[in-house]
């Protein structure tokens, strides 16, 4: 019988490395930030008056950005939960020492003097996530804002087709060729 042994994953390893190794092992490439031409992260005034290349590259630049930030988002969420694993070790260790009869308000207080980095930490990471969603939500209407012009002009375009086809059947608008 053949043994196999496990390969071992050094301690120093997070939970996010773990995790981003895994993706990698399964050929999931996580997005990184490059090519995001910042130049083209504030939008103008007046979006009506720029071209429409440069709108395509405002709108390929603020979905890059959101693309980027959702993956922020993901690493920050495990940042989070390696916190709130510590924090949860932190509180175990320091309840086992204390009494039983002591009351949870104030096993709760020595957990906040003893544990005060974890859970400003935890705060912290709590705030970036909200902070990032937001953010996501500002490109999300960005994004929408884009696209409806770049829909406009199509619209547009499309129609002084029509009108120039309807011209060509028709004659001038109002009169009808006979």
């Amino acid at each position: 019988m053949k043994v196999v042994k496990k390969k071992s994953t050094p301690a120093s390893e997070t939970l996010s490395d773990k995790i981003e190794n895994s993706l990698k092992k399964d050929n999931i490439k996580i997005p990184e930030y490059e090519d995001v031409d910042s130049a083209y992260l504030v939008l103008p005034k007046d979006i009506t008056d720029i071209s429409s290349k440069e709108l395509g590259k405002y709108l390929n630049a603020f979905t890059q950005q959101k693309i980027w930030i959702r993956t922020v988002i993901g690493r920050t969420t495990l940042l989070l939960r390696e916190q709130e694993l510590y924090l949860d070790e932190k509180r175990a260790k320091i309840y086992a020492e204390l009494p039983v009869k002591m009351s949870v308000k104030e096993k709760e207080l020595k957990v906040l003097l003893e544990a005060k980095e974890a859970m400003k930490n935890t705060i912290y990471f709590e705030e970036k996530l909200n902070t990032l969603n937001d953010i996501v939500c500002s490109l999300e209407e960005s994004i929408f804002v884009i696209s409806r012009e770049i829909s406009r002009r199509g619209k547009d375009w499309e129609e002084a087709n029509r009108e120039d086809n309807v011209d060509k059947t028709w004659g001038r608008p109002g009169r009808r060729k006979i």
